[in-house]
C-alpha cells in the first residue's frame, strides 16, 4: 500500500488554535483536528496494536472522537466516532504515516 500525502497545518476550532491534519489516499481523505493535548497523547513511540489494547483517543473528524491504533502487519488505523470499537468510518495506511503525522504535528505545537 502506498503512504498517503500528509499535511498539517494551523487551523482555529472556536476560539482555539489547533493543528489540523489532512491524510490524503488514492481513494480516500480524513481530516483531523489536534489540539496541544491531543499531540502530547500522539507524541508517543508507537501507537497501541488493536483489538488486544484501547486505541489513543487524539482528535476529532466530523465533531467525533478520532481514535489511533496500530494493526497487524504494518499498517496503522484511524476509526472516527463513539469508540475504537463502535466506531462509524475508518481508514487504514502503512504504519510509516504515523511517524511523519508526528514529524509534521510536532513541528507546529511551538506555535500553539
Amino acid at each position: 500500500m502506498k503512504r498517503p500525502d500528509v499535511v498539517a497545518e494551523l487551523a482555529i476550532a472556536g476560539n482555539q488554535t489547533v493543528v489540523g491534519v489532512k491524510i490524503q489516499g488514492g481513494s480516500y481523505e480524513i481530516n483531523v483536528l489536534l489540539s496541544s493535548d491531543d499531540i502530547d497523547r500522539l507524541n508517543r513511540e508507537d501507537l497501541p496494536v488493536a483489538p488486544d489494547d484501547h486505541a489513543v483517543t487524539a482528535g476529532t473528524c466530523f465533531n467525533a472522537a478520532a481514535h489511533w491504533s496500530r494493526c497487524a502487519g504494518d499498517m496503522m488505523a484511524i476509526v472516527v466516532g463513539h469508540d475504537d470499537v463502535t466506531w462509524d468510518i475508518g481508514v487504514w495506511m502503512p504504519i510509516d504515516t504515523f511517524t511523519e503525522i508526528k514529524r509534521l504535528i510536532l513541528a507546529l505545537r511551538p506555535s500553539l
